[in-house]
């Protein structure tokens, strides 16, 4: 999980992200005016995860007007692959639609983290391997997760996220989200979805 630090300006975002890739991305050039899939993957800190970066893209311009002036910058197949993946911006009611299972989703609100598995319980599947063969088990999501709700204000409807088991917890405040939703089974034996959840990858303090 990353904090994105919003780009201020148009200008700043380009030059942050028409950043010449890494080293050995030899066709990428800094401050050429076209931006590459490997410059943008550096920017987000990410390899060949092409959902991840552009998820890291919409989050760091949100607060920008005129963005077309940035994805105008991107290489033809960069500008291809953003239209077809961009990142959904929901509220925490449409965070709660099935139908939106493994979309990349920017969401907005309060988290309040749940301590133990008493406030919550619910199962994620996770692969595993069993005599060399992959295989997939349900686990609570407490196990492997630090779980929150997350809502607008006390009127609205709750949406869970979650994020990678740390020490460090989102505090009680306004907080921008991004990441992708995933099925979550309220019990063990289900063979069904019965919600979701945001695992989250980047967040930015509002």
């Amino acid at each position: 999980m990353r904090k994105v630090t919003p780009y201020r300006s148009i200008s700043g975002a380009l030059k942050s992200i028409d950043n010449g890739g890494r080293f050995f991305n030899l066709m990428s050039k800094a401050d050429d005016g076209i931006v590459t899939d490997a410059e943008l993957a550096k920017a987000a800190g990410v390899y060949r995860n092409a959902a991840k970066m552009h998820l890291f893209l919409k989050m760091s311009i949100m607060d920008l007007s005129e963005t077309d002036r940035i994805t105008s910058a991107f290489s033809p197949e960069l500008r291809r692959k953003y239209k077809d993946n961009k990142p959904l911006v929901i509220t925490p009611r449409e965070g709660n639609d099935l139908s939106l299972v493994g979309r990349a989703v920017i969401v907005s609100g309060i988290p309040k983290y749940l301590k133990s598995k008493t406030e919550f319980s619910g199962f994620i599947m996770v692969p595993i391997m069993v005599n060399n063969v992959m295989t997939m088990m349900m686990i609570p999501i407490m196990d492997q997760y630090d779980v929150y709700e997350i809502y607008n204000d006390k009127s609205d409807s709750v949406f869970l996220v979650a994020h990678a088991r740390s020490s460090k917890k989102f505090p009680e405040k306004l907080t921008r989200l991004g990441g992708f939703l995933k099925e979550l089974k309220k019990e063990k034996d289900a063979n069904n979805a019965d919600s979701v959840f945001l695992d989250t990858c980047y967040y930015t303090p509002l």
